[in-house]
């Protein structure tokens, strides 16, 4: 119950925000806009206990490492460790996936 509580107030953000964006402009339209875009991309509390990554058509599960790395200059997010089945390493960023309806990690289609 408590992740959803933390969905609820991150929605309720991401809607105060994009009404204070219909009354601003300049520099502070630019600074809520980037607001917005972190409220939008920041995973929710219930990522944090993933422990498997799904790729783009959800038919591959990936094990988190437990490993992170910067992402590339101008992202925020990290990049996580994945172990595949195969036996390949990947380090897909956070900001390219989403967290699916049972906790785990799924990256978006391009």
């Amino acid at each position: 119950m408590q992740d959803m509580k933390g969905k609820d107030k991150q929605a309720e953000a991401i809607r105060v925000v994009k009404g204070l964006l219909k009354k601003v402009y300049g520099s502070q339209r630019a600074a809520l806009e980037t607001i917005l875009d972190d409220l939008e991309h920041r995973p929710p509390a219930v990522a944090k206990h993933a422990r498997h990554v799904w790729n783009a058509n959800g038919t591959a599960k990936g094990r988190l490492t437990g490993g992170q790395r910067g992402c590339f200059d101008g992202c925020s997010g990290p990049k996580l460790g994945v172990r595949w089945p195969d036996g390949r390493m990947t380090w897909p960023c956070v900001k390219a996936m989403f967290v699916r309806k049972d906790g785990d990690w799924q990256i978006e289609k391009a």
